[in-house]
C-alpha cells in the first residue's frame, strides 16, 4: 500500500499563548511516497462431511492468519523528544489481527 507521509513537522507560536494552545504542522513531499510493508497471511480450513439419513452434517475447522504475522493495517506517527533535547518523528504501526481459530457446524437437509 502506498501511504502519504509527513517528511518534517515543525511546531508554530500560536497567539496569545503559545505554551497553551502548541499547534503542529506537517510538511508534505509528494503523494504516496512511501510504501508500508507487504501485507501476507495464511488461512487454513478443513471439511469434514458425513451422510446421514436426513441430509448432510459439515464440520470445519481453520484458522485465518495461521502464523500469526502482526501485518501493519495503518501508522500514525509520534513526536519524541531525544536526552539531547532534540525532538525526532517516529512512526508507530498498528496491526489488527492475530491468529483467529474458527469452527462451525451445518447440516443440510435432502
Amino acid at each position: 500500500n502506498a501511504v502519504t507521509l509527513p517528511v518534517m513537522t515543525y511546531s508554530r507560536n500560536v497567539w496569545p499563548n503559545p505554551n497553551l494552545y502548541p499547534s503542529y504542522v506537517n510538511v508534505f513531499e509528494g503523494r504516496n511516497s512511501y510504501r508500508m510493508p507487504a501485507y501476507h497471511r495464511l488461512d487454513l480450513g478443513i471439511n469434514f462431511h458425513k451422510e446421514k439419513k436426513w441430509g448432510t452434517r459439515t464440520w470445519s475447522f481453520g484458522a485465518y492468519n495461521a502464523y500469526n504475522r502482526l501485518n501493519p493495517f495503518f501508522m500514525t506517527q509520534q513526536i519524541m523528544t531525544t536526552q539531547s533535547g532534540f525532538q525526532i518523528m517516529q512512526l508507530k504501526e498498528y496491526s489488527l489481527f492475530p491468529i483467529i481459530p474458527y469452527f462451525s457446524y451445518q447440516f443440510k437437509l435432502r
